[in-house]
């Protein structure tokens, strides 16, 4: 992955806040730690997005008149599904 330089402007807390995280956590330096933040967040952010889609699935659902699977239906379809490993 090509990395490209990236220039922004933080309060001075903010900087020295970031640095001594850095250093207590192991990291290599400040820039490491905040590219590690960053990466964390954007997982973070797509997993929320991806729990408000499902729960807006599931709300679809929930006026259907679905049925249930019963215990021997699940059951079936875990083995059904281990045989195919």
């Amino acid at each position: 992955m090509v990395n490209t330089l990236l220039s922004i402007r933080v309060p001075a807390v903010l900087l020295k806040e970031a640095k001594n995280t850095a250093k207590n956590k192991g990291f290599a330096s400040t820039q490491e730690y905040i590219r590690y933040a960053l990466r964390e967040q954007l997982k973070e952010h797509k997993l929320q997005k991806s729990l408000k889609a499902l729960d807006a699935l599931r709300g679809c659902a929930r006026h259907k008149n679905i049925k249930l699977m019963t215990k021997e239906e699940r059951d079936a379809m875990a083995r059904a599904l281990y045989a195919l490993k």
